[in-house]
This record gives structure tokens, sequence and C-alpha cells, in this order.
């Protein structure tokens, strides 16, 4: 017979996990599916967190992602992802006023030389995420 899927939330599948050791049982009851479980959620909530972590493990480091001031106008995409700490990416004038985010993106701003930051764009967050670890494998660049 066949589960029913759930919604679960990162933080459920980490209260699963726990719970399937020895050493954390009591944990199984704080999740919120507790009254009403027969611990075969178990088997599921492992699985998607070994997904979660799978997914963690692709993803770089430092990473700041961020809606882009101008909707895409000057960099061409709603979202950023940038593999730079958040100080780093705000040191950059990609929020500042047209005239110098329009020269930064097209490569004018005599600061910045922009083919020496890899950045990823997307229509969202994920998008752009994608994008840049996309980037970072084309070019080599360790995560």
């Amino acid at each position: 017979m066949a589960r029913e899927p759930m919604e679960t939330t990162r933080q459920d599948r980490i209260y699963c996990l726990k719970a399937s050791s020895d050493y954390h049982s009591e944990v199984c009851e704080e999740c919120r599916f507790y009254p009403n479980c027969d611990h075969t959620k178990q088997d599921d909530m492992t699985e998607l967190t070994i997904k979660d972590l799978e997914i963690l493990e692709q993803t770089p480091y430092p990473l700041c992602i961020v809606e882009d001031r101008y909707s895409g106008a000057y960099s061409g995409a709603s979202f950023l992802a940038f593999n730079m700490s958040p100080m780093g990416v705000a040191e950059l004038p990609i929020d500042a006023g047209d005239t110098e985010c329009l020269n930064f993106w097209n490569g004018y701003d005599k600061d910045y030389d922009l083919d020496d930051y890899i950045i990823g764009k997307g229509d969202t967050p994920e998008e752009a995420l994608q994008n840049l670890v996309s980037l970072l494998d084309s070019k080599g660049v360790q995560r």
C-alpha cells in the first residue's frame, strides 16, 4: 500500500533523523507528526535528508544571492548569485544609481572588471544558484 506524500520541512526531517538514532529517541516526541506517526515516516525522512545533504554538498561557499535592484534591466536577471560573502557583494555597484549600475554591467566601470566576477543569473534564486554552479564548474573553480 503506497503512502501518501507529505509536506515536510527540513526541521521535520532533522527530528526524524535524530529520532532514528539510539542516542536521541526522545526527539521523536518533538516532531509535529508524532501524535499520528507509526514511525514509517523515518525511512522517507532519512531519504529526503540525504537528498538535502547531497544538494548542500554541491552548493558553493561562500554564497550570496540577491534580488536585482533594477529587476534585471542592467544585469539581465531578476536574481544574482555570487560566490562571495555578502560584504563583498555589498561593495559592488549592483545597487548603485542607474549610471553606475549600467557601467558595471556593461563593463565600463574603471574600478571593476566584470571578468573578475563569476555571477549566476536567473529568474528565481534557485535558477541563479544553478547558473552560478554551472559557471563555476565550466571555469574549473573549486566549490
